[in-house]
Order: C-alpha cells, then structure tokens, then sequence
C-alpha cells in the first residue's frame, strides 16, 4: 500500500493511521485467539486451536483456585472443572460431526457451492473448486456470481438472480436444460442447476445450498 500526501506532515499522518489501524486488529486478533473464539470471525477450520485455548485457560484457572485458600473458589473450581468437561465433550461431538459432514461433502461427484443469506460463498466441496478453476480461498466469501457467470435472456448472471430467487421466494428451484458456466480463468462449459433454501429448525432461510453438475461431455455427445 502507499500513503500519498501533499505535505510531509501529511504523509506522516497518513502512515501512523495506517499503523493504527493494522495494530488494532492485531490486538483484537490476540484478544480472540487468547479467548479460543477465532472461529467466530474465520469459520469452522478454527475451531480445533479455540478448543485448545479454551482447555489451557481452564488448566491455567484451576491452578489458580486449587491454591486459594477460600472454600468457595475451591467448591467454584470443582463446578467450573464440571461444566467446563460437559462443554467440551460437546464440542467435540460437534467437531466430529463437522469432519463427516466435510468428508461427505468431498465426496459428492458434482459441484456443491453454499452461500450465507446474502448470496456469499461460505462453504464448497472439491468438485465445485474444479468445475469453477478457482482456488478454495480465493472464493470464500465472494458473491457467487463473481465466481463464475451464466448468461441469462436479460443480460444479466443466472448465478445471481437463482440465488436471489431462491433467498426470496424459499422454494426449490431446477431450471430445465444446459447453461453455459464461464469461469474466472475465462474457461467454459455447459453445466445443470439446481438450488434450494438452507432453513432452521424455525423455517428461517440462512443461504443456499447449489449442485452445479458438469454436462459438457454429455451436451457435445447430442
């Protein structure tokens, strides 16, 4: 990054703001992983190291209430010690359940992208890495559409009005024949869709959930 400026002063300005700025997240950063609560910012690959924060915080307080000479620590770290199992053998049911879940989902032979409620991309299998020629990171977190682009009759992408559709409406859709998928290498193919509402046990829509599956061989063999 540069720091432009019309004055010496300014530039100076300039550059401690930034510093500032960087700092501050730094030390929010810190604060976060010191707490074992990195996962809430950077999702579900985090969640291993918070629960080894979490279980050296715990270690550290029990050192610190088995030497205090007050009964109530003592009957306090005795609960804190019981709770604090209880909550991490649930995290872990959770994490494993989280590791089938991926497995599963690696497994899956056609293209699976998962957006949040704004049409994000928060979660796509291998399949889905090779049909839009991207890396993994690089769409974490990007619109849809900006992966990857199907032309529709209006001029717009079909990526973007089916997300939308299906977040507005909550219904399944599966529009009929093959659309033309062009990646952000510039590479292309003829691909199926199929999208549906993500919901909560309340019926709220979280995000979508689509199968894009790869038909180019079968579209070129009619």
């Amino acid at each position: 990054p540069h720091v432009l400026a019309s004055t010496p002063r300014g530039a100076l300005y300039g550059q401690g703001r930034a510093c500032g700025e960087d700092r501050r997240w730094q030390i929010e950063f810190m604060r976060l992983r010191a707490e074992g609560r990195t996962a809430e910012v950077f999702g579900a690959g985090c969640v291993e190291w918070d629960t080894f924060a979490r279980q050296r915080n715990l270690e550290l307080l029990e050192k610190a209430v088995a030497n205090a000479p007050f009964l109530e620590l003592k009957v306090f770290g005795a609960e804190l010690h019981r709770s604090s199992q209880t909550l991490l053998e649930r995290e872990s049911v959770l994490l494993a359940q989280g590791r089938e879940l991926h497995r599963i989902l690696e497994s899956i032979g056609e293209a699976v992208i998962v957006t949040d409620a704004h049409g994000r991309i928060v979660r796509m299998n291998h399949s889905a890495v090779q049909l839009l020629n991207c890396h993994r990171t690089q769409a974490m977190g990007r619109p849809v559409d900006r992966m990857g682009h199907i032309p529709d009759p209006h001029g717009g992408n079909f990526l973007k009005t089916l997300v939308r559709h299906v977040l507005d409406t909550g219904t399944e859709q599966n529009p009929p024949g093959y659309w033309v998928l062009q990646c952000v290498d510039g590479s292309h193919g003829m691909v199926t869709i199929s999208a549906a509402p993500i919901r909560d046990d309340t019926r709220t829509i979280h995000g979508v959930v689509m199968v894009l599956r790869d038909a180019t061989a079968e579209y070129e063999a009619q």
